[in-house]
């Protein structure tokens, strides 16, 4: 009985990150990868974004989930880069730039 217990709650936890982080990845494809690109004058590429890395993370609320995406875009029409958008619940919005930008920058700070 304990095991089915244990079994429900694993099943449960799992889809509801799934849940979570399929909302977090429609808000970011739609909302910041795309506005950023515009912004930069790239093109954005549609459906590359990915969910890249899952962690817990301190903040002053406790402990929350910090998720890593990584999109394509195009400066030029014909070349491909990579970007990344961080969503951490304690920022106003998501963190949204390239990956050349990020190892030059190196991690981004915490949440005040």
């Amino acid at each position: 009985m304990t095991l089915l217990v244990l079994i429900g709650l694993a099943v449960g936890a799992a889809v509801t990150l799934t849940v979570i982080g399929q909302t977090d990845r429609k808000a970011a494809l739609s909302a910041y990868g795309r506005q950023y690109c515009e912004e930069m004058g790239w093109q954005f590429l549609d459906e590359t974004v990915s969910l890249k890395s899952l962690r817990l993370s301190r903040s002053t609320r406790g402990w929350v989930l910090v998720r890593r995406y990584e999109f394509d875009f195009s400066p030029d029409g014909l070349h491909r880069q990579r970007g990344e958008l961080l969503v951490h619940p304690g920022w106003a919005r998501p963190l949204v730039r390239t990956l050349e930008e990020t190892a030059a920058h190196g991690a981004p700070p915490p949440p005040s």
